[in-house]
């Protein structure tokens, strides 16, 4: 635990700590553009190949599920003494209690750790998605999922 004195120091001074990559809402909005143009693609591909349609077809599939979710649940996040704000993609930004998220899942991809939240709020269950980067250009030590558990546990 000594290895997060200073995360712990900044959450109970309330310093405003940087829980997702910076430009979270570009790269999803970019992404969504990439899969607009790959979709034009497929489909020029799909009349000119008969052959591995069900590849081709369940490619198509899971990029637009994956454009769609990202969509929904990608955020921008910040950790404010034990309010956490959250600003999704088309949503405008909220503010929740540390005390009010039921579930922190955190899985890795390369030096990208994403942290999929589930929240309550006004009585409705929600979901985020945060993403932030471990290489050495960003320079994130710690991933939200550890940052999150260590302010409810404050």
């Amino acid at each position: 635990m000594e290895e997060f004195e200073d995360i712990i120091n900044e959450i109970k001074q309330g310093k405003q700590i940087e829980l997702s990559w910076t430009s979270t809402t570009l790269a999803t909005k970019f992404a969504a553009i990439t899969v607009l143009f790959a979709d034009f693609f497929f489909i020029y591909f799909f009349k000119c190949i008969e052959q591995n349609v069900i590849i081709i077809i369940a490619l198509f599939v899971f990029l637009n599920i994956y454009a769609g979710l990202q969509f929904f649940y990608s955020c921008e996040a910040y950790l404010k003494g034990k309010t956490l704000s959250i600003k999704k993609v088309f949503r405008k930004e909220i503010n929740i209690n540390i005390e009010t998220i039921l579930e922190v899942n955190s899985f890795t991809i390369k030096s990208t750790k994403f942290t999929i939240i589930k929240y309550e709020l006004d009585g409705r269950f929600e979901w985020a998605s945060i993403t932030n980067s471990n290489s050495i250009i960003f320079g994130i030590e710690y991933s939200a999922a550890e940052i999150l558990k260590i302010a409810k546990n404050i």
